[in-house]
């Protein structure tokens, strides 16, 4: 059996292939490749994550606003999957804009030195949307230092851990972090 986790969508797909090829068991773990050729995933619904996560975005701005998306790693399955979900929800909210996108790799440090590239240029920013907690509590760091404490800010995980999701809706920083959790598809 091959447990695989790929770090980006196309790096080990001939591997896989060629595993599964020859018989051997493939799990997907995590994390999905262009492979079609895997027993098993086991893993989160990133586009539905997205998607609600879109969702729940424009309802709150009733249907008109900016919004700016943080993605995690570009060429992993759940940056690619969380980007396709939110923009499939936003076609149906066409005065719901997403004026920016910006790479910050799963990571809050790297989130807030965007942040601060993006908020150096005039631009009406209603919601961030992060693909993860630790980016949109990022965001928000550099947003409140420039004094821009009206933004709002989402993200995906919920992590129930000291400084995660959970605790940062509690404490107000953050709002309706999506839980996704693992559901194998065989």
């Amino acid at each position: 059996m091959l447990i695989v986790s790929p770090n980006q969508l196309h790096t080990v797909s001939a591997a896989i292939d060629r595993a599964y090829d020859k018989g051997i068991p493939v799990i997907l773990f995590d994390r999905k490749t262009d492979s079609k050729k895997y027993t098993a995933f086991i893993g989160a619904d990133n586009f539905e994550a997205g998607r609600a996560m879109g969702e729940y975005i424009a309802r709150q701005l009733k249907g008109r606003g900016n919004v700016f998306e943080l993605e995690g790693l570009p060429k992993s399955s759940p940056a690619i999957d969380r980007h396709r979900g939110f923009m499939a929800a936003l076609k149906r909210y066409p005065d719901v804009k997403l004026v920016g996108r910006a790479n910050a790799g799963w990571l809050m440090e790297k989130a807030e030195k965007v942040m601060d590239t993006v908020l150096a240029r005039p631009a009406k920013i209603d919601y961030v949307f992060a693909q993860n907690d630790r980016m949109a509590m990022g965001a928000r760091k550099a947003a409140l230092r420039k004094g821009l404490g009206s933004m709002r800010y989402t993200g995906i995980d919920a992590l129930p851990s000291p400084n995660g999701g959970l605790e940062n809706v509690r404490d107000g920083h953050l709002e309706a972090p999506i839980s996704i959790r693992h559901a194998a598809t065989l």
